[in-house]
């Protein structure tokens, strides 16, 4: 009991988020390529704390200039996944998620209306086994990805769409890029995924329409030319319908 009377509130604070961290480190590991590599970082702590304790000079030496080198081919090896981790943590902490209160109304109005014929045109996709990949802008500012591909600022309306997509239409190859009620962008091209994909008839369409996911809060919709089903990027994750 007396030990409380030493203890801050900020140790309790300290504690808590240290151990937030391990979890989430391991939630992350679970399932990627780091597994083996944390696994090996685990040991090679493990005999770095066992030559400190019996003061093993050598091996503590050693192990210490190990643990660095091992550090760096960490940031080297899985800066992708750091990176997607570090956008992940800035999107869910955007200063403006808790700044913006006026709402343009239009827009959106104008938004859920294209929104509301696009599953129609998706579902028509569907049906005739049309390959697309549809993009669908968020807070997120996909202007790189525009730039990629080209740009006619047009209102939305689902007979364009479904021309774009035409399979003689040269620019059918690509994405498309909706923001608002505007098609924004055609032929766009977007990051692939370097996860791997359990299914293996998903193609690169739905590597991109993930990849996309991972790095920004974009939707992405995709309907897949050999098997008519729809899927659905949104958060990292692939949904199908």
């Amino acid at each position: 009991m007396e030990l409380l009377n030493y203890l801050r509130w900020q140790d309790f604070m300290d504690v808590a988020l240290i151990s937030i961290g391990i979890y989430y480190l391991l939630v992350w590991t679970r399932n990627s390529r780091a597994k083996l590599f944390i696994q090996g970082m685990l040991g090679v702590l493990f005999v770095y704390l066992l030559s400190f304790v019996f003061h093993f000079y050598v091996i503590n030496w050693l192990m210490q200039k190990i643990t660095q080198i091992l550090l760096l081919v960490f940031i080297i090896v899985f800066q992708p996944e750091i990176r997607m981790l570090l956008e992940k943590i800035g999107r869910s902490m955007q200063l403006k998620n808790f700044l913006v209160q006026n709402t343009n109304k239009e827009e959106e109005y104008f938004s859920l209306q294209a929104i509301q014929n696009l599953v129609k045109v998706v579902e028509a996709f569907a049906e005739n086994r049309t390959g697309s990949l549809i993009v669908i802008e968020q807070r997120n500012t996909l202007e790189n990805i525009k730039e990629t591909g080209v740009a006619i600022n047009a209102d939305f309306s689902e007979e364009l769409l479904a021309t774009i997509f035409y399979g003689r239409n040269p620019l059918h190859d690509g994405a498309v890029v909706i923001k608002g009620n505007k098609i924004e962008a055609v032929c766009c091209l977007l990051p692939l995924t370097q996860s791997k994909l359990r299914d293996r008839t998903l193609g690169t369409r739905h590597r991109a329409a993930l990849g996309l996911a991972e790095h920004t809060d974009a939707i992405v919709i995709v309907t897949s030319e050999e098997t008519g089903i729809i899927s659905v990027a949104k958060n990292g994750t692939l949904y199908r319908k």
